[in-house]
């Protein structure tokens, strides 16, 4: 069984403070749409052509920040990210995967995204034996519980789950995939589970969601509240400006896990920085929790995985759906229910009753719910 973790409070925090340093991902992927108008590490936009003096020299530009091997479908902004993730696309397998997907209008993002994350955790050597006999709970901390059961129900999402398994196989040229007779899920699936498990939309702007990154366990073990007491904002890397790597000292937060997992894994991810991991995306765009209440010493810090503003049942179908948990949050357990969730459930019409003025929410309510 896995373990359960959860990040909360180190001190007593007031509303508005950053819990996190900027946190960079471990993979990141554009989505297709994207790729030929955004650099694919850092997600800023290319610089326009009409902006460069010549076009010589916006050829030129072309073929350095791009990869040949894939016919530019991967390009970047800058030699800096060029030279910080050229290999890790290559090694991964995207350009294999671009291959295999040249003549269809599927959308690759998952896919490349699990590709990377594979990659990387190879870099780091914690990839589990593909000829273990069950799947495990977690996969450098990341949350992979729950497809062994998927994969036996054998329905539309295991269909979806095994044959992008199958093309991040091919891409990689691992011959050998699915030859191992004991197995119930290949590491390939796992990859490919953990970005739907642990993956966040990146949103930039009025563009909205312009790719996937998957976050380490300073990101992905908080928990998902209908009642959060955190949120989270993007912050994409200066050009040319490399990351600093941050200790676990600038974290207004820490682990608390069921076992001793949770603090072996923290410590060992603290530890880790662009100089022993290559394939760590240091311009990638990174993600900073930051507090929309007060915090106790201790509490527990929770976000939200998912639009707020919906009744409880759509809320938990949303969850199941895409995270296959339901909430137990105050918010979904609490008799009666909030005003927040009667206005969502209600007919609108019954608001102009003549004893609608009852049901005005206290001033505090209406506070806590503004959009921070």
């Amino acid at each position: 069984m896995e373990t359960e973790m959860e990040m909360r409070a180190l001190e007593a925090t007031p509303l508005s403070s950053d819990l996190t340093p900027p946190i960079p991902p471990i993979s990141v992927a554009l989505h297709d749409k994207y790729l030929a108008s955004h650099c694919t590490i850092c997600f800023r936009r290319l610089s326009n052509p009409s902006s460069v003096t010549t076009t010589l020299d916006a050829y030129t530009i072309s073929l350095m920040h791009s990869c040949s091997a894939c016919s530019a479908r991967v390009k970047y902004c800058s030699p800096n990210c060029y030279a910080a993730d050229s290999n890790g696309h290559v090694s991964s397998g995207e350009c294999g995967l671009f291959f295999l997907l040249r003549s269809t209008a599927e959308d690759s993002t998952d896919l490349r995204a699990a590709l990377r994350l594979l990659h990387y955790f190879e870099c780091l050597g914690i990839l589990p034996s593909p000829k273990r006999h069950e799947s495990s709970g977690r996969i450098g901390g990341l949350l992979v519980a729950g497809l062994v059961e998927i994969m036996e129900e054998a329905g539309e999402l295991a269909e979806r789950i095994r044959e992008g398994a199958t093309l991040m196989a091919r891409a990689r040229h691992t011959e050998n995939f699915g030859d191992f007779p004991h197995e119930k899920v290949s590491v390939e699936e796992e990859m490919l589970w953990a970005v739907m498990l642990n993956g966040v939309e990146v949103e930039i702007g009025e563009l909205g969601a312009v790719g996937v990154a998957v976050y380490g366990p300073w990101f992905s073990w908080f928990n998902h509240s209908c009642l959060p007491n955190a949120c989270y904002r993007f912050d994409l890397s200066p050009h040319h400006e490399e990351l600093q790597h941050e200790g676990s000292g600038s974290f207004k937060v820490f682990p608390a896990s069921s076992g001793n997992q949770g603090s072996h894994v923290w410590k060992r991810w603290n530890f880790v920085d662009s100089s022993i991991v290559p394939g760590l995306c240091w311009f990638g765009p990174r993600i900073i929790i930051r507090s929309i209440k007060p915090l106790n010493k201790s509490e527990e810090v929770c976000i939200t995985y998912m639009d707020l503003l919906q009744p409880k049942v759509m809320r938990h179908l949303d969850l199941w759906s895409r995270y296959h948990f339901i909430c137990h949050c105050k918010r979904c357990c609490i008799s009666p229910q909030m005003y927040i969730d009667f206005i969502l459930n209600c007919d609108t019409r019954s608001l102009n009753c003549a004893n609608s003025t009852s049901l005005n929410p206290p001033l505090w309510l209406l506070i806590s719910w503004r959009k921070p």
